[in-house]
């Protein structure tokens, strides 16, 4: 194949002075006309693209963890080229892989899919469609890793606040232990203070914040700030009765499993939980089940809490968080979810107020964050802690 790969690499390797980036391309080809359409798109979009030939360099680059975006051609490679997509998204969870094939049918579909590819694009390419799924993939693959950038702070400043806690004498935590709320390592002087300290501080976030997404975002983490590590999602009405999946961070559920739990329980667990004036408690599988429905079943050693935020006798969002029972929540985080609920709902209907003055239509829409993946912090934070 005479087409060169874009990019100072050669062919035998990623260039060590990268750094990881969502900008970055590998491509495992061996067609010239495909490659060439790609590397016109790549071109396009201001995209580094480095192609091989040998999937045996590719799955060593593709782990690398220099690269945004991976693209396999499944036509060349037959069903190697889904093994090769599971273990590189394996080694990478932020890398977002797509297939391509002349040839879709069924089964490809449904294995790509299972393989933990982002994306399957039909040859011949379109060239302005290519181009937008790639743009797609490389806006992906930035949320995720900003999403994981996200929860490394956090997780700094859990080992922070365990230090500080052990610092003043507290006994150390056994290994393993969550950390589950930051409030009780702060030790204000009254109840009254700590629940001050904890509207001030949501507040200041979150009032300059008028785009839906960053006030999704910035919720999240402060949830996880006061809850410890957890499974969480947000749902937003649609506008016509139903909900869809805001935002959602994925701290122990199977990759593979965590789009489809939470877009399945979008269907059902919010209608159910829109009405709860107060924070819910699921502390046993009879509770999530009744709670949520049968996606419950996906979750049975789970304990989970939830939430709805309600202004003016409407739902605006309703809030899940879940984990393994074997870290339950602390029992003091009633309050402080409260004072977050209210607040969040203020912020999102304010937005709502906002968008309605600029848009043509008065309802709301609804609103998606990521792919999910927040896959993020559902960013998408599609995956995190």
């Amino acid at each position: 194949m005479t087409i060169p790969p874009v990019g100072n690499h050669d062919d035998t390797g990623a260039n060590p002075a990268h750094s990881a980036a969502p900008g970055k391309l590998l491509m495992l080809e061996c067609e010239h006309d495909p490659a060439a359409a790609i590397a016109l798109a790549a071109t396009d979009l201001g995209l580094e693209l480095r192609v091989v030939t040998d999937p045996a360099i590719f799955r060593t680059e593709a782990c690398s963890g220099c690269f945004g975006v991976a693209v396999i051609d499944a036509d060349s490679f037959s069903e190697a080229a889904l093994g090769l997509a599971a273990d590189i998204t394996d080694a990478d969870e932020t890398l977002q892989v797509i297939i391509t094939t002349a040839n879709p049918d069924l089964h490809t579909s449904i294995n790509t899919l299972r393989s933990g590819a982002a994306d399957l694009i039909i040859k011949p390419f379109n060239p302005s469609e290519l181009r937008t799924r790639l743009s797609s993939a490389v806006q992906a693959a930035e949320r995720m890793r900003d999403a994981l950038r996200r929860v490394e702070r956090l997780r700094r400043m859990c080992r922070r606040l365990t230090e500080e806690r052990n610092d003043t004498g507290i006994a150390d935590l056994p290994a393993g232990t969550a950390i589950h709320s930051s409030s009780d390592l702060l030790e204000p002087n009254t109840p009254a203070d700590a629940n001050l300290t904890i509207a001030s501080e949501y507040t200041a976030l979150i009032r300059r914040e008028l785009d839906v997404e960053r006030v999704l975002r910035v919720t999240l983490e402060y949830i996880l700030k006061r809850t410890g590590p957890t499974n969480a999602a947000i749902f937003l009405p649609t506008g016509d009765g139903d909900f869809s999946l805001g935002a959602y961070v994925n701290y122990d559920l199977p990759k593979d499993s965590a789009d489809a739990l939470l877009d399945h329980m979008a269907d059902t667990a919010p209608d159910r939980l829109a009405a709860i004036d107060d924070i819910l408690k699921m502390n046993d599988a009879a509770a999530l089940h009744a709670h949520l429905g049968d996606e419950a079943s996906w979750i049975e050693d789970s304990t989970g809490l939830a939430f709805a935020c309600h202004t003016e006798g409407d739902c605006l969002a309703v809030v899940v968080l879940f984990r393994d029972q074997r870290t339950p929540f602390a029992e003091n985080l009633d309050t402080p979810l409260r004072i977050i609920r209210d607040l969040f709902a203020e912020q999102l209907a304010r937005v709502v107020r906002i968008h309605n003055r600029m848009s043509e239509h008065a309802e709301w829409r609804g609103f998606e964050v990521g792919d999910d993946d927040y896959d993020t912090m559902g960013d998408s934070w599609p995956d995190a802690a």
